[in-house]
Protein backbone atom coordinates (compact mmCIF):
# COMPACT_ATOMS: atom_id res chain seq x y z
CA UNK A 1 0.00 0.00 0.00
CA UNK A 2 2.86 2.39 0.81
CA UNK A 3 4.04 2.25 -2.80
CA UNK A 4 1.12 4.51 -3.72
CA UNK A 5 3.17 7.31 -2.14
CA UNK A 6 6.70 5.95 -2.01
CA UNK A 7 8.06 5.52 -5.54
CA UNK A 8 11.07 6.68 -7.52
CA UNK A 9 10.11 10.36 -7.81
CA UNK A 10 9.12 10.85 -4.15
CA UNK A 11 12.24 8.96 -3.04
CA UNK A 12 14.30 11.31 -5.20
CA UNK A 13 12.79 14.39 -3.50
CA UNK A 14 13.41 12.88 -0.05
CA UNK A 15 17.00 12.12 -1.02
CA UNK A 16 17.57 15.70 -2.18
CA UNK A 17 16.07 17.35 0.92
CA UNK A 18 16.97 14.61 3.41
CA UNK A 19 14.63 11.96 4.81
CA UNK A 20 14.43 13.67 8.22
CA UNK A 21 13.56 17.05 6.71
CA UNK A 22 10.49 16.15 4.66
CA UNK A 23 7.28 14.15 5.16
CA UNK A 24 4.13 13.42 3.27
CA UNK A 25 1.31 15.45 4.81
CA UNK A 26 -2.45 15.83 4.96
CA UNK A 27 -4.88 14.46 2.44
CA UNK A 28 -2.57 12.07 0.61
CA UNK A 29 -1.74 10.29 3.88
CA UNK A 30 -5.38 10.26 4.95
CA UNK A 31 -6.47 8.81 1.61
CA UNK A 32 -3.71 6.20 1.75
CA UNK A 33 -4.94 5.04 5.17
CA UNK A 34 -8.59 5.13 4.09
CA UNK A 35 -7.77 3.26 0.87
CA UNK A 36 -9.20 6.10 -1.20
CA UNK A 37 -7.83 7.32 -4.55
CA UNK A 38 -4.92 9.73 -4.11
CA UNK A 39 -5.06 12.82 -6.30
CA UNK A 40 -2.37 15.23 -5.08
CA UNK A 41 0.79 14.36 -3.16
CA UNK A 42 1.84 17.08 -0.72
CA UNK A 43 4.90 17.37 1.49
CA UNK A 44 5.79 19.38 4.58
CA UNK A 45 9.39 20.34 5.27
CA UNK A 46 11.54 22.13 7.81
CA UNK A 47 13.24 23.99 4.95
CA UNK A 48 12.13 27.43 3.85
CA UNK A 49 10.91 27.81 0.25
CA UNK A 50 14.22 29.43 -0.67
CA UNK A 51 16.11 26.46 0.75
CA UNK A 52 13.91 24.02 -1.16
CA UNK A 53 14.58 25.95 -4.37
CA UNK A 54 18.31 25.97 -3.64
CA UNK A 55 18.63 22.23 -2.89
CA UNK A 56 16.47 21.21 -5.85
CA UNK A 57 18.34 23.59 -8.14
CA UNK A 58 21.62 21.86 -7.33
CA UNK A 59 20.11 18.69 -8.84
CA UNK A 60 18.53 20.46 -11.84
CA UNK A 61 15.05 19.92 -10.40
CA UNK A 62 12.54 22.53 -11.53
CA UNK A 63 10.67 24.44 -8.80
CA UNK A 64 7.73 26.80 -9.35
CA UNK A 65 6.99 29.40 -6.61
CA UNK A 66 3.24 28.76 -6.79
CA UNK A 67 2.38 29.97 -3.27
CA UNK A 68 5.70 31.12 -1.96
CA UNK A 69 4.10 33.90 0.10
CA UNK A 70 2.39 31.13 2.10
CA UNK A 71 5.46 28.91 2.20
CA UNK A 72 4.53 26.63 -0.72
CA UNK A 73 6.46 25.76 -3.86
CA UNK A 74 5.76 23.13 -6.53
CA UNK A 75 8.57 20.70 -7.28
CA UNK A 76 8.47 18.94 -10.66
CA UNK A 77 10.16 15.57 -10.97
CA UNK A 78 9.44 13.60 -14.12
CA UNK A 79 5.71 13.78 -14.81
CA UNK A 80 4.85 14.50 -11.15
CA UNK A 81 4.18 17.82 -9.43
CA UNK A 82 4.58 17.89 -5.65
CA UNK A 83 3.53 20.78 -3.43
CA UNK A 84 6.15 21.31 -0.75
CA UNK A 85 5.21 23.59 2.13
CA UNK A 86 7.36 24.86 4.97
CA UNK A 87 6.22 24.10 8.52
CA UNK A 88 4.20 27.11 9.68
CA UNK A 89 2.44 28.74 12.57
CA UNK A 90 -0.43 31.24 12.13
CA UNK A 91 0.40 34.73 13.32
CA UNK A 92 -2.99 36.24 12.50
CA UNK A 93 -6.17 35.28 10.63
CA UNK A 94 -9.21 37.17 9.36
CA UNK A 95 -11.60 34.36 8.45
CA UNK A 96 -10.34 34.11 4.88
CA UNK A 97 -6.53 34.10 4.93
CA UNK A 98 -3.71 33.80 7.42
CA UNK A 99 -0.40 35.51 8.05
CA UNK A 100 2.13 32.80 8.87
CA UNK A 101 5.66 32.42 10.20
CA UNK A 102 7.98 29.52 9.54
CA UNK A 103 8.83 27.06 12.30
CA UNK A 104 10.76 23.83 12.66
CA UNK A 105 8.14 22.22 14.90
CA UNK A 106 6.00 19.48 13.32
CA UNK A 107 3.35 19.61 16.06
CA UNK A 108 3.03 23.38 15.76
CA UNK A 109 2.39 22.94 12.04
CA UNK A 110 -0.19 20.24 12.77
CA UNK A 111 -1.93 22.47 15.29
CA UNK A 112 -2.88 25.02 12.62
CA UNK A 113 -4.68 22.45 10.48
CA UNK A 114 -8.45 22.08 10.51
CA UNK A 115 -9.33 18.45 11.32
CA UNK A 116 -7.49 15.61 13.01
CA UNK A 117 -7.79 13.40 9.91
CA UNK A 118 -5.91 16.05 7.89
CA UNK A 119 -2.97 16.31 10.29
CA UNK A 120 -1.14 13.08 9.46
CA UNK A 121 2.57 13.10 8.59
CA UNK A 122 4.32 10.14 6.99
CA UNK A 123 8.05 9.74 6.49
CA UNK A 124 9.49 8.23 3.34
CA UNK A 125 10.30 5.06 5.32
CA UNK A 126 6.68 4.67 6.42
CA UNK A 127 6.65 6.12 9.94
CA UNK A 128 3.28 7.73 10.71
CA UNK A 129 2.97 10.75 13.00
CA UNK A 130 -0.52 11.44 14.35
CA UNK A 131 -0.56 14.17 17.02
CA UNK A 132 -4.31 14.40 17.62
CA UNK A 133 -5.82 10.91 17.33
CA UNK A 134 -6.81 11.27 13.69
CA UNK A 135 -6.38 7.54 13.07
CA UNK A 136 -8.99 6.65 15.68
CA UNK A 137 -11.33 9.34 14.34
CA UNK A 138 -10.92 8.09 10.77
CA UNK A 139 -11.67 4.52 11.80
CA UNK A 140 -14.74 5.59 13.76
CA UNK A 141 -16.08 7.96 11.05
CA UNK A 142 -15.64 11.09 13.16
CA UNK A 143 -14.69 14.51 11.84
CA UNK A 144 -13.07 16.36 14.72
CA UNK A 145 -11.69 19.90 14.73
CA UNK A 146 -8.17 20.32 16.09
CA UNK A 147 -8.38 22.36 19.26
CA UNK A 148 -11.33 24.70 19.74
CA UNK A 149 -13.87 24.30 16.93
CA UNK A 150 -15.11 27.88 17.15
CA UNK A 151 -11.59 29.26 16.86
CA UNK A 152 -10.83 26.99 13.90
CA UNK A 153 -13.97 28.20 12.13
CA UNK A 154 -13.23 31.88 12.78
CA UNK A 155 -9.74 31.43 11.32
CA UNK A 156 -11.21 30.40 7.97
CA UNK A 157 -14.96 30.21 7.36
CA UNK A 158 -14.41 27.83 4.46
CA UNK A 159 -13.90 25.20 7.16
CA UNK A 160 -17.66 25.10 7.62
CA UNK A 161 -17.99 23.72 4.10
CA UNK A 162 -14.93 21.51 4.49
CA UNK A 163 -16.48 19.94 7.57
CA UNK A 164 -19.51 18.84 5.59
CA UNK A 165 -17.38 17.56 2.71
CA UNK A 166 -15.21 15.43 4.97
CA UNK A 167 -18.23 14.29 6.95
CA UNK A 168 -19.84 13.17 3.72
CA UNK A 169 -16.74 11.32 2.59
CA UNK A 170 -15.18 10.04 5.80
CA UNK A 171 -17.77 10.67 8.50
CA UNK A 172 -20.45 8.28 7.37
CA UNK A 173 -22.62 11.16 6.19
CA UNK A 174 -23.71 11.86 9.76
CA UNK A 175 -25.23 15.18 10.79
CA UNK A 176 -23.08 17.38 13.05
CA UNK A 177 -23.82 17.23 16.74
CA UNK A 178 -25.92 19.99 18.30
CA UNK A 179 -22.90 22.02 19.41
CA UNK A 180 -21.32 22.11 15.99
CA UNK A 181 -24.67 22.71 14.30
CA UNK A 182 -25.13 25.83 16.44
CA UNK A 183 -21.63 27.05 15.53
CA UNK A 184 -22.25 26.53 11.84
CA UNK A 185 -25.56 28.38 12.08
CA UNK A 186 -23.93 31.23 14.00
CA UNK A 187 -21.09 31.77 11.55
CA UNK A 188 -22.60 30.69 8.23
CA UNK A 189 -23.32 34.29 7.15
CA UNK A 190 -19.54 34.78 6.92
CA UNK A 191 -19.52 32.42 3.94
CA UNK A 192 -20.62 35.47 1.94
CA UNK A 193 -17.16 36.96 2.48
CA UNK A 194 -15.34 34.02 0.90
CA UNK A 195 -14.17 34.44 -2.67
CA UNK A 196 -16.42 32.88 -5.27
CA UNK A 197 -13.52 30.79 -6.51
CA UNK A 198 -12.95 29.17 -3.10
CA UNK A 199 -16.68 28.72 -2.65
CA UNK A 200 -17.33 26.94 -5.93
CA UNK A 201 -14.19 24.84 -5.65
CA UNK A 202 -15.38 23.43 -2.33
CA UNK A 203 -18.99 23.07 -3.47
CA UNK A 204 -17.93 21.15 -6.58
CA UNK A 205 -16.22 18.62 -4.31
CA UNK A 206 -19.34 18.34 -2.15
CA UNK A 207 -21.53 17.89 -5.22
CA UNK A 208 -19.36 14.99 -6.34
CA UNK A 209 -19.85 13.02 -3.12
CA UNK A 210 -21.77 9.76 -3.39
CA UNK A 211 -24.08 11.05 -0.65
CA UNK A 212 -24.23 14.66 -1.89
CA UNK A 213 -28.02 15.04 -1.32
CA UNK A 214 -27.71 13.88 2.29
CA UNK A 215 -24.72 16.15 2.90
CA UNK A 216 -26.48 19.14 1.34
CA UNK A 217 -29.56 18.41 3.45
CA UNK A 218 -27.42 18.56 6.61
CA UNK A 219 -26.04 21.90 5.43
CA UNK A 220 -29.57 23.10 4.79
CA UNK A 221 -30.70 22.06 8.28
CA UNK A 222 -27.83 24.05 9.81
CA UNK A 223 -28.76 27.18 7.86
CA UNK A 224 -25.61 27.04 5.75
CA UNK A 225 -27.10 26.59 2.27
CA UNK A 226 -29.05 29.84 2.57
CA UNK A 227 -25.76 31.69 2.04
CA UNK A 228 -24.67 29.48 -0.87
CA UNK A 229 -27.78 28.98 -3.01
CA UNK A 230 -29.97 31.98 -3.93
CA UNK A 231 -33.27 30.22 -3.28
CA UNK A 232 -35.00 27.41 -1.41
CA UNK A 233 -33.45 24.36 -3.00
CA UNK A 234 -34.54 20.71 -3.26
CA UNK A 235 -32.58 17.57 -4.09
CA UNK A 236 -35.10 15.04 -5.41
CA UNK A 237 -33.84 15.20 -8.99
CA UNK A 238 -30.25 15.10 -7.76
CA UNK A 239 -30.95 11.83 -5.94
CA UNK A 240 -32.42 10.36 -9.12
CA UNK A 241 -29.46 11.56 -11.17
CA UNK A 242 -26.84 10.03 -8.85
CA UNK A 243 -28.64 6.70 -9.09
CA UNK A 244 -28.24 6.55 -12.89
CA UNK A 245 -25.12 8.49 -13.89
CA UNK A 246 -21.88 6.71 -14.75
CA UNK A 247 -19.63 9.16 -12.92
CA UNK A 248 -20.11 12.43 -11.03
CA UNK A 249 -20.08 15.74 -12.85
CA UNK A 250 -20.41 18.83 -10.62
CA UNK A 251 -22.09 21.09 -13.19
CA UNK A 252 -24.58 18.40 -14.18
CA UNK A 253 -25.34 17.69 -10.52
CA UNK A 254 -25.69 21.41 -9.87
CA UNK A 255 -28.22 21.56 -12.71
CA UNK A 256 -30.20 18.77 -11.01
CA UNK A 257 -30.74 20.90 -7.91
CA UNK A 258 -33.95 22.86 -8.16
CA UNK A 259 -35.20 26.10 -6.65
CA UNK A 260 -32.36 28.59 -7.17
CA UNK A 261 -31.71 31.54 -9.46
CA UNK A 262 -29.14 30.34 -12.00
CA UNK A 263 -27.83 33.78 -12.96
CA UNK A 264 -27.43 34.85 -9.32
CA UNK A 265 -25.64 31.62 -8.43
CA UNK A 266 -23.19 31.92 -11.34
CA UNK A 267 -22.30 35.42 -10.19
CA UNK A 268 -22.10 34.47 -6.49
CA UNK A 269 -19.91 31.43 -7.16
CA UNK A 270 -17.82 33.28 -9.77
CA UNK A 271 -18.23 30.41 -12.21
CA UNK A 272 -16.13 30.52 -15.36
CA UNK A 273 -17.72 31.55 -18.63
CA UNK A 274 -17.68 27.96 -19.84
CA UNK A 275 -19.27 26.60 -16.65
CA UNK A 276 -21.90 29.33 -16.73
CA UNK A 277 -22.74 28.65 -20.36
CA UNK A 278 -23.01 24.90 -19.73
CA UNK A 279 -25.18 25.28 -16.62
CA UNK A 280 -27.61 27.62 -18.36
CA UNK A 281 -27.78 25.36 -21.42
CA UNK A 282 -28.44 22.07 -19.65
CA UNK A 283 -30.78 23.56 -17.03
CA UNK A 284 -33.03 25.25 -19.60
CA UNK A 285 -36.71 24.33 -19.50
CA UNK A 286 -37.00 24.95 -23.25
CA UNK A 287 -35.27 21.70 -24.25
CA UNK A 288 -37.37 19.07 -26.02
CA UNK A 289 -35.72 15.70 -26.43
CA UNK A 290 -38.12 14.59 -29.17
CA UNK A 291 -35.40 15.34 -31.73
CA UNK A 292 -32.03 14.48 -30.16
CA UNK A 293 -30.04 15.22 -33.31
CA UNK A 294 -30.95 18.92 -33.30
CA UNK A 295 -30.05 19.30 -29.62
CA UNK A 296 -26.75 17.50 -30.08
CA UNK A 297 -25.82 19.58 -33.10
CA UNK A 298 -26.56 22.88 -31.35
CA UNK A 299 -25.14 22.07 -27.91
CA UNK A 300 -22.46 19.45 -28.60
CA UNK A 301 -22.18 15.87 -27.43
CA UNK A 302 -21.08 16.55 -23.83
CA UNK A 303 -23.97 18.89 -23.07
CA UNK A 304 -26.34 16.56 -24.89
CA UNK A 305 -25.29 13.71 -22.58
CA UNK A 306 -25.81 15.96 -19.56
CA UNK A 307 -29.31 16.82 -20.77
CA UNK A 308 -30.11 13.15 -21.38
CA UNK A 309 -29.12 12.26 -17.82
CA UNK A 310 -31.11 15.18 -16.40
CA UNK A 311 -34.22 14.42 -18.43
CA UNK A 312 -34.01 10.78 -17.36
CA UNK A 313 -33.66 11.87 -13.73
CA UNK A 314 -36.80 13.99 -14.16
CA UNK A 315 -38.65 11.10 -15.77
CA UNK A 316 -39.09 13.03 -19.02
CA UNK A 317 -36.72 11.24 -21.39
CA UNK A 318 -38.84 9.71 -24.20
CA UNK A 319 -36.21 7.03 -24.90
CA UNK A 320 -34.16 4.52 -22.95
CA UNK A 321 -31.18 6.32 -21.43
CA UNK A 322 -28.61 3.76 -22.57
CA UNK A 323 -29.89 4.05 -26.14
CA UNK A 324 -29.56 7.84 -26.10
CA UNK A 325 -26.03 7.69 -24.70
CA UNK A 326 -25.02 5.08 -27.26
CA UNK A 327 -26.50 7.22 -30.03
CA UNK A 328 -24.49 10.22 -28.79
CA UNK A 329 -21.32 8.17 -29.07
CA UNK A 330 -22.01 6.83 -32.55
CA UNK A 331 -23.73 9.70 -34.41
CA UNK A 332 -21.42 12.01 -36.32
CA UNK A 333 -22.63 15.59 -36.15
CA UNK A 334 -23.00 16.83 -39.78
CA UNK A 335 -21.73 20.14 -41.10
CA UNK A 336 -24.19 22.46 -42.83
CA UNK A 337 -23.07 22.34 -46.49
CA UNK A 338 -24.20 25.82 -47.57
CA UNK A 339 -22.12 28.96 -47.05
CA UNK A 340 -22.37 32.71 -47.40
CA UNK A 341 -20.65 32.74 -50.76
CA UNK A 342 -23.37 30.42 -52.08
CA UNK A 343 -25.95 33.07 -51.25
CA UNK A 344 -23.88 35.88 -52.78
CA UNK A 345 -23.40 33.82 -55.96
CA UNK A 346 -27.17 34.10 -56.49
CA UNK A 347 -26.98 37.88 -56.60
CA UNK A 348 -27.62 38.89 -52.99
CA UNK A 349 -25.27 41.53 -51.63
CA UNK A 350 -23.40 41.21 -48.36
CA UNK A 351 -25.44 42.11 -45.30
CA UNK A 352 -27.75 40.88 -42.60
CA UNK A 353 -30.08 39.17 -45.08
CA UNK A 354 -27.43 36.60 -45.94
CA UNK A 355 -27.33 35.43 -42.34
CA UNK A 356 -31.13 35.40 -42.13
CA UNK A 357 -31.44 33.28 -45.28
CA UNK A 358 -28.77 30.84 -44.11
CA UNK A 359 -30.58 30.48 -40.78
CA UNK A 360 -33.89 29.72 -42.51
CA UNK A 361 -32.22 27.19 -44.79
CA UNK A 362 -30.46 25.53 -41.88
CA UNK A 363 -33.76 25.12 -40.01
CA UNK A 364 -35.24 23.61 -43.19
CA UNK A 365 -32.28 21.19 -43.36
CA UNK A 366 -32.73 20.21 -39.70
CA UNK A 367 -36.46 19.67 -40.16
CA UNK A 368 -35.65 17.20 -42.93
CA UNK A 369 -33.41 15.19 -40.67
CA UNK A 370 -30.11 16.54 -42.09
CA UNK A 371 -30.71 14.26 -45.11
CA UNK A 372 -30.96 16.84 -47.90
CA UNK A 373 -28.00 16.96 -50.25
CA UNK A 374 -26.11 20.14 -51.13
CA UNK A 375 -27.84 20.18 -54.52
CA UNK A 376 -31.28 19.94 -52.92
CA UNK A 377 -30.40 22.72 -50.50
CA UNK A 378 -29.14 24.96 -53.30
CA UNK A 379 -32.54 24.58 -55.01
CA UNK A 380 -34.25 25.67 -51.81
CA UNK A 381 -31.72 28.49 -51.44
CA UNK A 382 -32.69 29.93 -54.84
CA UNK A 383 -36.31 30.12 -53.70
CA UNK A 384 -35.36 31.89 -50.47
CA UNK A 385 -33.12 34.37 -52.32
CA UNK A 386 -35.88 35.13 -54.84
CA UNK A 387 -38.33 35.75 -52.01
CA UNK A 388 -35.81 38.09 -50.34
CA UNK A 389 -35.25 40.01 -53.55
CA UNK A 390 -39.02 40.44 -54.04
CA UNK A 391 -39.28 41.84 -50.51
CA UNK A 392 -36.67 44.47 -51.39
Amino acid sequence: MLNRLVFAETKELARILGNDNIRFVGGCVRDLIAEQPISDIDFATVFTPEQVIYHCGKHDIRVIPTGIQHGTVTVIIGSYQFQVTTLRRDVSTDGRRAVVEYVDDWEADASRRDFTINAFYLSIDGKLTDFFGGMDHLRSNKIVFIGNAEERIKEDYLRILRYFRFSGKFGGGNAPDDGLARLFSRYSAHINYLSGERLHSEMFKILCLDNAPQTLAHMQNCGVLHFIFPGDVSFDILRNLIAIEDKPNPIRRLAAIEGYDVKALCEHWKLSGEHTKTLKAIKSDDIAMEDPKIIMRHLGKDRFRDIAYLEAARGRLPYELHEVLEFATQWKIPNFPIYGHDVMALGLKEGRKIGQILSKLEVYWEQHGFLLSREELLKRLRILVEEAQVDE
